[in-house]
């Protein structure tokens, strides 16, 4: 029971945030770093990333796989976005940083304790 709990309490915000992708894509293309070209399409690429990530480990199909590559996507998430934002004196994305790199690592600990370690 407390695995199923746990697995929905992650993954929902991922689902969310990732339809979140797709309703607001056009005021979230700020966030994706100006030397990248086509922010449109990472900003839904990503949407359907963390969707699929998030349903991935609600049904234990591919959800070790889901795990590293989610926590690969946060990685790259803190090193490209809020690292330059807080070394430029934005304080205020320190939590995300730390909130980014704090989920990769679950991420990784759900990828070992995965139902499908695939």
């Amino acid at each position: 029971m407390l695995n199923k709990v746990s697995r929905l309490l992650f993954s929902l915000p991922f689902i969310i945030l990732g339809a979140m992708h797709f309703l607001n894509g056009p005021n979230m293309v700020g966030l994706v770093p100006s030397y990248v070209p086509g922010a449109i399409f990472w900003v839904y690429f990503v949407g359907a990333c963390l969707v699929a990530a998030g349903v991935s480990v609600n049904i234990g199909k591919k959800d070790g796989l889901a795990m590293r590559l989610l926590a690969i996507l946060l990685v790259i998430f803190a090193l490209t976005i809020f690292l330059p934002m807080v070394l430029g004196g934005n304080q205020m994305a320190m939590s995300s940083l730390l909130k980014d790199l704090g989920l990769a690592g679950a991420a990784l600990f759900f990828s070992e304790n995965a139902i499908d370690k695939s």
